[in-house]
């Protein structure tokens, strides 16, 4: 059964090496292109938070999610540099993994109001 912190740790992986991956293979790699491997830092910290059960490092991460899914969406649909290299298909994978993260916490946290 795969557990919250494993989706979170598999979703900071995904955001660093498709990160890495488009600084590598852009024409004009700039810094730009690293801020999804920031964000996969900042989830990898909150990690071991959430394995222990730290509510508050689960609301963050929950929110970071979140946010990327908009952030991957606006992306997606406005035109960008990102697109005009070709990195629709990554953008793609990023926000899939960010959404299934946000739909495991919401049913998640259903299902615990359920049980009370």
């Amino acid at each position: 059964m795969i557990t919250y912190q494993k989706l979170h740790l598999i979703f900071s992986i995904v955001l660093m090496s498709g990160s890495l991956w488009m600084y590598k293979s852009s024409v004009n790699p700039s810094i730009i292109h690293l801020s999804p491997f920031l964000l996969g830092i900042i989830l990898l910290s909150l990690n071991n938070g959430i394995r222990d059960g730290a509510k508050e490092q689960k609301k963050v991460s929950f929110y970071i999610a979140l946010s990327s899914v908009v952030v991957f969406l606006l992306l997606i649909f406005i035109p960008n540099v990102w697109k005009d290299e070709g990195f629709t298909p990554n953008l793609i994978i990023m926000m899939a993994t960010a959404v299934i993260v946000v739909l495991f916490d919401i049913f998640d946290k259903s299902k615990k109001t359920k049980a009370r």
